[in-house]
């Protein structure tokens, strides 16, 4: 049985009910589709994990960014 694979580096955009996933190739990793869902419960599922995630997620110890910012994560 071939491995499967759950993450995948694609970008999800919510605004207000609106929730866009990008959709991949797997061999080129060119943008080729989107899914669009316009659903109030289902962008306020994915708020709320991404604030777990955000949440409970280490920071980067190395960053590639060739522009950097103050630490506005620091409270």
């Amino acid at each position: 049985m071939p491995a499967r694979c759950f993450f995948h580096n694609n970008t999800i955009v919510i605004y207000d009910d609106n929730v866009a996933t990008m959709i991949l190739d797997p061999v080129t990793g060119v943008d080729t589709s989107a899914i669009l869902v316009k659903n109030p419960h289902v962008a306020e599922v994915q708020r709320n994990l991404f604030e777990l995630i955000w949440t409970n997620s280490k920071p980067p110890k190395v960053s590639t960014a060739t522009e950097k910012y103050a630490n506005v994560a620091e409270k």
